[in-house]
């Protein structure tokens, strides 16, 4: 099998920057939030949400675009440790969907 020319080469390099990159800013909001207790930005360990009582503003340099007008809760979930359930709060009826912190979104019950 011949080495892959120079345009290939760029096209594989560019595409794993695409996908990768997103899972390495995820991995290092983890760290940061979950994992390195003098981060500065650390909320809480794995499996225990963490409840802010406050907007983000731009100083919250973790995340690179914070709603200002957002409270956020935030849960790292690690399912190797123990099986984990998580509740969901009540959904108004003219708001559908009930956004979680891995930037997913669950319909709403009897939608």
């Amino acid at each position: 099998m011949a080495a892959p020319g120079i345009a290939a080469t760029k096209s594989i390099a560019e595409k794993g920057f695409i996908y990768g990159l997103p899972l390495v800013m995820n991995y290092g909001v983890l760290h940061a939030y979950a994992v390195d207790r003098n981060s500065g930005n650390y909320k809480a360990p794995f499996n225990q949400i963490n409840n802010e009582a406050r907007v983000y503003t731009y100083k919250d340099t973790s995340v690179p675009t914070p709603n200002s007008d957002t409270p956020y809760s935030i849960l790292f979930m690690d399912s190797r440790a123990e099986p984990l359930a998580q509740p969901s709060a009540q959904v108004r009826q003219d708001n559908d969907m009930a956004p979680c912190t891995n930037r997913l979104a669950f319909r709403a019950e009897g939608d």
